[in-house]
């Protein structure tokens, strides 16, 4: 049977997959687990497409209200078919997330008829315009915004202004801005990315090798995030809800991304600026935190020292700050108009002025360089945080590079030293938890606990107007 909606398609991929698993559960589960994972896994797609068949919006959505509810009821059958040992992490993991992108679909399909039949008042709609998912119309069209500023200073030599570290292939075979885009596929109606002249054209062969549609903003010249998100939300309707991330964190854990992701965008539907906290796994000094009580923000706390951060961790009551938001575009510049007007006017002022996305350099330098966290963050009273469990690291240090390189099977020798950069043998003597990275034109040996210190290599050599820095 055929069907434009793509959560009809992913449902039915999923039934297929469920199928193919079960052929080699035991024969004792024939007419127990097998049959209700099946059952369940099939009713998703069957819902779907009975439900887009009735007459009336209210219908269609009940169907859909089902079709998540045997979703729920899959996701249980397989996770207790890996718990018994039937199927494969593998498998598990591969069906784990195509639920979440269904649930994904799901959500944004109900959100979209229940806003319709709202404002229709239940008005009768043809079959043609639920068959297609293009045909309805999202009030709330979600864009996920790519911030791809920075340079990633403390990862020189690695790291260069030709080339940051959100561009470099070193991760799994692909580069983090890369990554980026795809962990938000099936989230986002629309991708924007706000990048600057010197790394535009590294966002857009990445993009362009993907074939994936994008909306460019270029800066001219850096004028922190404050402007940046300022940017994204005056192109963009004021009602769409924008996914703001950087385009140079490393994120696992995809089932608890798209939860969080969820209940960010539902929060942001009411008219929250929602961050994303992540719950924290060790007293980090490298990273910003929030206090919060519940979903409410209390305070946002710099980067802390060793001891302080012992004291955040063990209060119970502080995440990680991510530098992840999600809001309506409206609901933010009425904050920022509210709590920083020279911000917002000459943003507006730099947006009225573009040229096909490109920004004017003379009007841009008149921006105040400040954060989204001084101008907004820290001053409204519409914030909101989402407590994050999924697995997340900036890679702002060569510490947190070592951390993840090991995760993924990096080779290090029995005294915990990495070489980065090159396969040539080399040898360590007489050191411990050593880093080595090598590149064609600069080498650079640290401490792994000194990783937040290659900042000053890289000041030093920007005073210079050293070469090595291109």
């Amino acid at each position: 049977m055929e069907s434009n909606l793509e959560v009809w398609k992913t449902a039915h991929q999923l039934t297929l997959a469920v199928y193919k698993v079960t052929q080699n559960f035991p024969k004792s589960e024939q007419f127990g687990l097998t049959s209700q994972v099946r059952r369940s896994a099939s009713s998703v797609p069957t819902n779907i497409i009975e439900g887009q068949a009735r007459q009336y919006k209210k219908e269609f959505v009940q169907f859909l209200y089902i079709s998540k509810g045997s979703l729920e009821e899959t996701n249980y059958h397989l996770f207790l078919s890996k718990e018994l040992g039937y199927i494969s992490e593998d498998d598990y993991k591969m069906l784990a997330e195509l639920c979440t992108r269904i649930k994904m679909m799901l959500y944004k399909l109900i959100t979209t008829n229940n806003e319709q039949r709202t404002t229709n008042n239940e008005q009768r709609t043809t079959n043609n315009e639920q068959r297609t998912l293009s045909n309805m119309i999202n009030k709330h069209s979600i864009t996920h915004v790519i911030l791809t500023g920075g340079v990633g200073s403390r990862l020189w030599p690695l790291s260069r202004k030709s080339r940051p570290k959100q561009y470099l292939d070193i991760f799994d075979g692909k580069s983090l801005f890369e990554m980026t885009v795809d962990r938000n596929r099936t989230i986002a109606d629309k991708v924007m990315v706000v990048g600057n002249i010197d790394n535009c054209h590294l966002s857009r062969k990445i993009l362009e090798q993907t074939n994936t549609p994008y909306i460019d903003i270029v800066e001219s010249t850096p004028r922190n995030t404050a402007a940046a998100i300022a940017f994204a939300a005056f192109a963009s309707d004021p009602e769409d809800i924008l996914i703001i991330t950087p385009s140079d964190h490393i994120i696992d854990e995809m089932q608890q991304y798209q939860a969080a992701i969820e209940e960010a965008v539902e929060k942001a539907g009411e008219g929250f600026i929602v961050t994303f906290g992540i719950v924290p796994s060790k007293p980090e000094t490298g990273y910003g935190y929030i206090e919060r009580k519940g979903d409410a923000v209390v305070s946002f706390r710099e980067k802390p020292n060793q001891v302080t951060a012992a004291e955040f961790i063990a209060r119970g009551n502080f995440l990680w700050n991510s530098g992840m938001f999600c809001f309506k575009a409206g609901v933010l510049l009425e904050e920022l108009k509210t709590f920083h007007p020279e911000v917002y006017e000459k943003s507006k002022l730099v947006w009225e002025s573009n040229i096909n996305g490109n920004l004017d350099l003379g009007l841009s330098l008149d921006i105040p360089s400040i954060s989204i966290d001084y101008a907004v963050m820290e001053r409204s009273r519409k914030i909101k945080v989402v407590s994050s469990k999924f697995a997340w690291s900036d890679l702002g240090s060569f510490e947190s590079v070592y951390d993840y390189l090991v995760s993924i099977g990096h080779a290090v020798d029995e005294n915990g030293n990495m070489v980065i950069g090159t396969t040539n043998y080399t040898a360590f003597i007489g050191v411990k938890d050593t880093i080595f990275v090598c590149t064609p034109t600069a080498n650079l040996i640290l401490k792994k606990e000194f990783s937040q210190d290659v900042k000053s290599v890289y000041n030093a050599l920007e005073r210079d107007n050293s070469d090595l820095l291109n």
